[in-house]
């Protein structure tokens, strides 16, 4: 097998045969640039990579609620653990996030992670107004889980319209700067 430089300097020699020297410096540059995008396709392919290895924890409560909704998670107790797992996982990941992210990427990372540990909360929480509701006269603890439990979701609500305003901004700068350069690019 041939290496990519012997590769480079037999394919410059036969173009230099045919063509001239002036378009040898225009092939080996053009061999530079497939070079490069050899290089950058590999780091998108590593770096999607390493963002789905960063990011899977976000996956699990998702993949909770999604079994809530769709009825399959009947069980008090199973809803307790999984409430209880969810909320150690994204605390763990606030800390992954702190390690590997900064300014208003972590803030953006920590909103998201602070909306599923409330959702898990919100979650545990149910369950314990489950097991503590006595038929028609609730009590003390059964109406005091129900108040923080309609706090939660007004905060979830206010939470969830900040992270949306958040990533209709950020996707509208990236589309701006995209359209930028595709502009540059079409304009000699």
């Amino acid at each position: 097998m041939m290496s990519r430089n012997a590769e480079r300097g037999s394919c410059a020699q036969k173009v230099h045969g045919r063509l001239g020297a002036e378009r040898v410096l225009s092939v080996n540059a053009r061999l530079r640039h497939l070079l490069l995008f050899e290089r950058y396709s590999c780091v998108v392919k590593e770096s999607s990579h390493r963002v789905l290895l960063l990011h899977w924890p976000l996956l699990v409560p998702t993949a909770v609620w999604v079994l809530l909704f769709s009825g399959l998670l009947a069980s008090e107790v199973l809803r307790a653990v999984l409430a209880i797992a969810c909320i150690a996982l994204m605390l763990d990941q606030w800390q992954v996030y702190r390690r590997s992210a900064s300014g208003e990427r972590f803030a953006f990372l920590s909103l998201l992670v602070v909306g599923f540990i409330l959702a898990s909360l919100w979650l545990g929480l149910n369950v314990v107004r489950f097991y503590t509701y006595d038929g028609d006269a609730p009590g003390r603890i059964c109406g005091l889980v129900v108040r923080v439990q309609e706090r939660l979701v007004w905060i979830m609500a206010g939470l969830l319209i900040v992270v949306a305003a958040w990533v209709v901004v950020y996707f509208a700068v990236w589309l701006s700067r995209t359209f930028r350069v595709l502009v540059r690019r079409s304009n000699p």
